[in-house]
């Protein structure tokens, strides 16, 4: 089972949960309904359970940021109706669900709830319900997946994409760099710091008179790339921070840098080859630009199904109920 479909199976339970929990309180079997979709309720235990569900996968604290509050609002609103949409959808092009999937699911549920009175006492009303929520979910993800993968694409319709989105296709500019780095012990204090400082002078005068920069490093350096006489090989601007990327900046090829402060250490940049930024051809590309195009495509696809769906929809929504449920 995926991980996007193994959180929605467990959220399935939690909601269930509730609502045995709401008809103990002694509301209706499946309590108030939070919307409606073309006449389809949506029940609000299963509203909120939806709500919390992505509230937990989409938070690391379980609590939706207030910058951040409409719009995840919306989107599990939207959720909601998509999954009543998507089933008249699915089945009007010959799509089914994932019956063994459903199946497996159903009877799972049904045996951990084996030893609840209140299962027993509400299984036959109940158990269809679940049924639906599980043949919904899967033809939601049927659905999608039979719209995007029925874009396809010309060779003119890729090419037109490579030559319209060239940053996607431009290989960032690089640079061959080795590094002599001693480094200076955490605990070591300002006199630490200083004899290291000193030292690495040192050898930066010594690189002046004649040293080998290659020697030095495979002597002395503290950085894995001692190995290699501190070649690090061609790194992409950045990688090694702000303050080593401004010294790399002014280097020219074949310089070596004036020591360098960093957070284990003092260094010695030597910058040996500089790559500009390169756009790939797009016999080189074409693969992975016709990759990105169909799923480009495919995306825009599936929103715009969404969106005519949604259009011609009779949607009702209780404001007021689901504002019990939603984070503030």
């Amino acid at each position: 089972m995926s991980l996007k479909r193994c959180l929605w199976v467990c959220g399935l339970l939690l909601g269930f949960q509730g609502a045995l929990s709401a008809q103990e309180s002694g509301d209706a079997l499946f309590g108030d309904v939070a919307l409606k979709v073309n006449g389809e309720p949506v029940y609000l235990v299963e509203y909120a359970n939806a709500y919390r569900q992505a509230m937990k996968n989409s938070f690391y604290h379980g609590s939706v940021p207030e910058a951040e509050l409409k719009t995840f609002n919306q989107k599990v609103m939207d959720n909601q109706i998509n999954l009543v949409l998507a089933e008249k959808e699915a089945y009007s092009r010959g799509l089914e669900f994932d019956a063994a999937w459903v199946d497996k699911n159903v009877t799972e549920l049904d045996a951990a709830n084996q030893k609840s009175e209140k299962w027993a006492q509400v299984r036959g009303q109940w158990l269809p319900r679940v049924r639906l929520s599980y043949e919904r979910q899967s033809l939601l993800e049927r659905l999608e997946k039979h719209v995007r993968e029925s874009v396809t694409a010309t060779d003119d319709a890729v090419l037109e994409f490579y030559q319209q989105k060239p940053e996607s296709f431009t290989q960032p500019p690089r640079q061959r760099v080795s590094l002599l780095l001693i480094k200076v012990d955490p605990s070591a204090g300002s006199e630490g710091w200083s004899k290291v400082s000193e030292e690495v002078s040192a050898l930066r005068k010594s690189l002046d008179d004649g040293a080998d920069f290659s020697e030095l490093a495979e002597e002395l350096s503290n950085d894995p790339s001692a190995e290699n006489g501190g070649d690090m090989g061609y790194l992409h601007q950045g990688m090694l921070g702000t303050d080593a990327q401004l010294v790399l900046d002014e280097l020219e090829i074949n310089e070596i840098s004036q020591p360098v402060v960093l957070l284990d250490g003092v260094a010695l940049f030597r910058l040996t080859d500089r790559i500009p930024a390169n756009l790939q051809a797009f016999d080189v590309v074409r693969e992975r630009a016709k990759g990105l195009y169909l799923r480009e495509r495919g995306e825009l696809e599936w929103q715009a199904l969404l969106f005519r769906l949604r259009q011609s929809a009779d949607i009702e929504v209780d404001q007021e109920l689901l504002a019990t449920v939603i984070h503030k």
